[in-house]
């Protein structure tokens, strides 16, 4: 009940799409989940509240890329960038001469958010989570802070009752490393050749509507001659008129290269007629649908097994965080399976 209510208000549908598009474009989407108490709980209307948001690959760090759980790393760090206003507001420290790290102005770059005054009201922040048992100064685990080469803020215990990363990943093809693999790295190559064969096509297209002329030294003035249609070219008497350049066509073998792409494309994303709503020629018994169908979820079910346990594991936060920050009664609203709305009151 309440899982289901956090998720409407806290648009967790969202949340989980940029996931997993990042799951699709990069093999690794996060999601991080965790109490915020500075913000406010619409609801209820009181301070304090679950915050769900999706973090980009490149502002993750881990330090061992054998293991694949996220949950047997020795530590991860988080980078954000803030401007130095909210900087002061949350941690009272003064990051004006700090300067943007690599990664960050190269991210910028791409964005084209990189502009003198935006890097120089700009800094970066590393929220660093550590497992019990890897630093001597924390040996419970826990958290810490870094603005400008100082800690602004730690934790010497792990503060969730979970034990667990508030980072959720998913996961794409397994590569026996941290970081997965992209359905897209395999398809990459076969676009470009697609798109090389396509252009050859069009360029065969081009010069077969509007071919080149052939005319005897003298015969005409060829500044006179334009792609105007029905153009009337005309050439001095006692030469032969202007012939076109006789074109080859294409072989064959391009056209089908077309095809054939395309049906590695499918074969590689599982991608087929079925799945888009469609059955292929000669295919009409229910039996043979199903089985096509079957054969296309096969080689994404990695994704959506993933996609399972990443929400399972981002509700199990949450009732996490219900438990221990609501001490007072909070609000709850869900809408039932036959449209009927009900409220109710829970706390920790």
């Amino acid at each position: 009940l309440i899982w289901n209510s956090l998720w409407r208000r806290l648009n967790f549908n969202k949340v989980l799409r940029e996931a997993v598009w990042w799951q699709n474009v990069c093999g690794n989407g996060f999601i991080k989940s965790y109490w915020d108490a500075t913000v406010m709980d619409p609801d209820s209307d009181l301070p304090g509240d679950i915050v769900m948001e999706v973090v980009s690959p490149f502002h993750l760090f881990f330090p061992d890329m054998m293991i694949t759980d996220i949950e047997k790393q020795p530590y991860v760090i988080q980078a954000q960038i803030r401007t130095n206003s909210w900087v002061r507001q949350n941690f009272g420290v003064d990051s004006t001469n700090h300067k943007l790290d690599d990664i960050d102005s190269s991210l910028l770059n791409v964005l084209g958010l990189n502009d003198g005054n935006a890097k120089k009201d700009q800094t970066t922040i590393l929220e660093v989570w550590v497992k019990p048992g890897y630093l001597p100064e924390m040996p419970k685990g826990g958290m810490f802070t870094i603005v400008a080469d100082k800690i602004v803020q730690g934790v010497d215990e792990w503060p969730y009752e979970h034990k667990e990363y508030p980072f959720s990943k998913l996961d794409g093809i397994t590569s026996g490393k941290f970081y997965t693999h992209s359905i897209i790295e395999d398809l990459i190559p076969l676009q470009m050749e697609l798109n090389r064969s396509r252009s050859q096509l069009i360029e065969s297209k081009n010069r077969m509507s509007k071919p080149q002329l052939v005319a005897q030294k003298g015969s005409i003035d060829p500044k006179r001659i334009t792609s105007e249609p029905g153009q009337v070219i005309e050439y001095n008497v006692g030469f032969e008129p202007p012939q076109p350049l006789a074109l080859q066509n294409l072989p064959s073998y391009i056209t089908e290269e077309i095809n054939r792409l395309y049906t590695d494309i499918s074969d590689i994303s599982g991608q087929h007629e079925v799945s888009n709503g469609s059955t292929p020629p000669g295919v009409t018994a229910a039996t043979a649908i199903s089985f096509l169908q079957e054969q296309d979820e096969s080689l994404i079910a990695g994704h959506y097994t993933s996609i399972e346990e990443t929400v399972e594991k981002c509700a199990k936060h949450s009732l996490t965080y219900v438990k221990m920050y609501w001490d007072e009664a909070r609000t709850v609203k869900i809408v039932g399976i036959d449209g009927s709305f009900d409220v109710q009151t829970f706390k920790g």
